[in-house]
């Protein structure tokens, strides 16, 4: 439709997503000024390789005002409807979120406080893996609430959400990521591309987040 070859797209994605990263990381040091947050909140978003039988994990860290600190894609074992017949055709998956877990918080370690506050669900693999990353860390665990039929699955009925701002970004995920979108064709062919294409979006939704926040004149949680 435009004269773009799909080799040539595909080729310029990673270039494009290491300098999107680069400039997200120059960009979270600029506004930070010396200080660090306090508080973030921690989920994942469910989405898959080519095939449900192969799925992966999107795990996110934000801030309250939805500046998005770090991000990981893991792969994870499928769920029970899908197991017997993933384990036929792929073998066994092991589950690598812990490791993925761990991985993103010491990243993120730099931009919070050593006694950050941690909000997440009740899953129980993620107390251990932040606690290795961050060991002084306070972990605020909320039960997970059913997904609105209009809020891309991500946003929760109900009135106040204790996971909002993750809730939040991740529902932008689905809106404007093509790849995670639910009942697409467009869906993630190899998981580094995903990758990819999420630190471009963070980019812009980082430098996007902060301009509204500086211009209602909320506080970002820094100290």
């Amino acid at each position: 439709m435009v004269g773009l070859d799909i080799g040539s797209v595909m080729r310029r994605l990673p270039i494009i997503g290491v300098k999107c990263d680069r400039k997200n990381k120059k960009f979270l040091e600029k506004i930070m000024k010396d200080k660090k947050f306090n508080e973030v909140w921690f989920d994942e978003l469910e989405t898959f390789e080519k095939t449900k039988l192969t799925p992966l994990a999107v795990q996110g860290v934000c801030t309250k005002e939805r500046i998005i600190l770090g991000v990981k894609v893991a792969i994870r074992p499928p769920d029970e409807i899908y197991r017997e017949k993933s384990e036929k055709k792929y073998g066994k998956i092991k589950d690598y979120r812990p490791d993925s877990i761990r991985a993103l918080f010491s990243e993120v370690s730099e931009y919070v406080i050593p006694s950050i506050k941690v909000t997440t669900d009740k899953a129980t693999y993620y107390h251990d893996p932040i606690r290795s990353a961050i060991p002084q860390f306070i972990h605020d665990s909320h039960y997970a609430r059913r997904s609105r039929p209009n809020g891309l699955g991500e946003m929760k009925v109900g009135g106040f959400d204790p996971l909002f701002p993750i809730n939040q970004v991740f529902a932008m995920f689905r809106a404007n990521i093509s790849r995670l979108a639910r009942q697409t064709w467009c869906t993630t062919k190899k998981q580094a591309n995903l990758m990819w294409h999420i630190l471009i979006f963070v980019e812009a939704h980082n430098r996007y987040a902060y301009r509204l926040a500086v211009g209602a004149g909320r506080d970002m949680g820094l100290v």
